[in-house]
């Protein structure tokens, strides 16, 4: 009786680590795009919509500058370049950056994005940590006006 509980667990242990690694992702290729901008010291704020991790250090000068990191994951090197082009980082304007996807909420797995921001003492960071569901909303109320 004692062989047989002690079979079944290791049994179940053993599927559910199998399973465990099975549901990791696993991507032999990746792409990757670093975008940098540059913006004047026009107020005391600045607007950061983005995804992703957020990094905060101190900039030496008086002007806001933003990296922005993006990694790309897939199965194949074409599937990972076309990921990367999902990912738009724009500026709006003289104190905003958005940092967006274009199919709504990011997926995880096949994404790594990483916001280094360089402000200076006088400059308040504002940030929205998922701007894209701005955007699915957005979508969604367009779709139901135009029915």
């Amino acid at each position: 009786m004692k062989k047989t509980i002690l079979t079944l667990i290791i049994a179940i242990a053993t599927f559910c680590g199998l399973h465990a690694q099975d549901t990791q992702a696993k991507h032999p290729a990746q792409a990757q795009r670093t975008y940098e901008y540059l913006f004047r010291n026009v107020g005391s704020t600045f607007h950061l919509n983005t995804v992703g991790n957020i990094i905060i250090k101190e900039s030496k000068t008086n002007d806001v500058r933003c990296v922005v990191n993006v990694v790309a994951y897939g199965n194949s090197q074409t599937l990972a370049e076309e990921r990367l082009k999902k990912i738009h980082v724009e500026p709006k304007g003289k104190n905003t950056l958005d940092v967006t996807a274009s199919l709504g909420l990011l997926n995880k797995k096949h994404y790594n994005i990483t916001t280094t921001i360089y402000l200076p003492n006088t400059v308040n960071l504002q940030h929205n940590d998922n701007a894209n569901i701005d955007e699915l909303f957005y979508r969604f109320i367009t779709k139901l006006r135009l029915n």
